[in-house]
């Protein structure tokens, strides 16, 4: 009777390590996909901040040439 005991005991341990690993693995596919959404917009942000950037450097530079201030700062 005791083997079965501990047979029985081991399968119960066993399955509710696979169970656990299981919900973990799931989890962390959920985080991994939230990152890669969050890093996703973040770096559209970025890119419409560069362009953004890069068209105001355009435009002051066409309209204030003569200015050795702006010339530092934009150089």
């Amino acid at each position: 009777m005791q083997p079965s005991l501990e047979k029985a005991a081991l399968r119960g341990l066993y399955n509710g390590l696979e169970e656990a690993l299981t919900l973990l693995d799931i989890e962390v596919k959920q985080a991994i996909a939230e990152f890669k959404q969050q890093h996703a917009k973040k770096t559209g942000e970025l890119n419409q901040l560069i362009i953004a950037c890069n068209n105001e450097t355009e435009d002051i530079r066409l309209n204030e040439t003569n200015s050795h201030l702006n010339r530092m700062l934009v150089n």
